[in-house]
């Protein structure tokens, strides 16, 4: 019995030994019916677990832009730029997404003024830099439904509003710029909330997202933004 043990013991050494060369581990059992005298032998199969990992992804996106300003000015445009979805835990499927990104908007609009046509336009560029935590849900291989909120922060670059006015063969022009002190003189900084949703695949997603800002260009001047982008992993 005690020579038994021994060859029992050296049988699980070597095999837990080989655990680097298989994910499995095999360990023989010895089976005795003390009544019968007489052994038979099986074999119990171990899987170790390995913990899953999520892996962050970098992606280049690009899209169609609505702002809408106050009551009445509707500027559509696009927006282009570069993000990470960063994993920050190992054993859920949450990240951290943040970009850096480049929006640029533009409206007109005529009419007239005191009998003359007034033809208007307006153009706003932007530096947005969004931080959301997003969670992917599973819904097939390689396929994820991943909702999101979080802060999206903004430095305007640009923002001109041009009028020309025409009629009674007169016209005249001006432009003015809405951070300047000669223009409207409007806060180049902004920042506020969004939320959105993506259908991520194993190259790529697409994507829809709104927000508002509760920090203006002027408290005056209510701001809504709507998205749908596409992007691509690499």
């Amino acid at each position: 019995m005690l020579m038994r043990c021994f060859a029992f013991c050296a049988l699980v050494a070597l095999t837990v030994g080989s655990v680097q060369a298989s994910n499995t581990i095999e360990i023989p059992v010895v089976n005795v019916d003390s009544t019968a005298w007489y052994e038979t032998s099986a074999t119990m199969s171990i899987t170790p677990v390995v913990a899953n990992t999520y892996q962050s992804k970098m992606y280049v996106s690009f899209g169609y832009d609505y702002t809408k300003l106050g009551d009445d000015m509707n500027m559509h445009g696009f927006s282009a730029g570069y993000g990470v979805e960063a994993s920050i835990s190992k054993t859920s499927p949450l990240f951290l997404d943040w970009g850096l990104f480049i929006n640029w908007n533009w409206h007109s609009d005529d009419g007239t003024y005191s009998g003359y046509k007034c033809e208007q336009s307006d153009n706003l560029g932007l530096f947005r830099m969004p931080f959301s935590l997003m969670y992917k849900f599973s819904c097939g291989k390689s396929s994820y439904i991943a909702p999101y909120a979080g802060f999206n922060f903004k430095l305007a670059l640009s923002g001109n509003t041009n009028i020309e006015l025409s009629g009674g063969g007169k016209s005249a022009d001006t432009d003015l710029n809405w951070f300047d002190d000669d223009g409207y003189d409007f806060g180049r900084f902004m920042m506020g909330w969004q939320v959105g949703v993506r259908y991520c695949g194993a190259n790529g997603f697409i994507g829809l997202q709104v927000g508002t800002d509760f920090v203006r260009m002027d408290s005056d001047i209510s701001q809504f933004n709507l998205g749908v982008n596409m992007g691509f992993y690499f």
